[in-house]
């Protein structure tokens, strides 16, 4: 139990912004064998974020940083979904790496410059209707 505190006390100081000691694994990989042969799901996650939030909270931890613990560690709980279906993979990974990435920004950029087509051809015809219509004169 004390190679797993001192793994815990590491990855915690990482994962809470402190200096970087950790060597371990990710949580994905730390945790696949657990997930895949003993069947370790959300239900444990729950578990223990609930017992590091009472921890925090029997310290005196204050509610606003007890919400931030929560906010790093709260997306973990999606490694534990599925004992069948795991990714130790980056998102950046699963979505097709710097190819896909390239793509969206390609195509998110393409839809940015048909909206502010779209924006300034209306502010020309705008400008043209004025000119023919001037203010008043109807």
């Amino acid at each position: 139990m004390l190679k797993q505190k001192q793994h815990q006390i590491k990855f915690m100081t990482m994962a809470f912004g402190g200096p970087s000691n950790y060597t371990g694994r990710g949580m994905a990989a730390a945790h696949k064998h657990l997930i895949e042969q003993k069947g370790l799901n959300t239900s444990h996650f729950d578990k223990v974020a609930g017992h590091l939030v009472g921890t925090l909270q029997e310290l005196g931890v204050k509610k606003p940083l007890i919400d931030e613990v929560v906010a790093i560690v709260g997306p973990l709980r999606s490694i534990f979904e599925s004992s069948s279906k795991l990714h130790p993979e980056t998102l950046f990974d699963r979505i097709g790496g710097n190819a896909a990435v390239e793509a969206a920004v390609d195509l998110f950029y393409q839809r940015v410059n048909r909206i502010v087509f779209h924006i300034t051809l209306c502010h020309v015809q705008l400008t043209h209707l004025s000119l023919l219509h001037p203010v008043g004169a109807l």
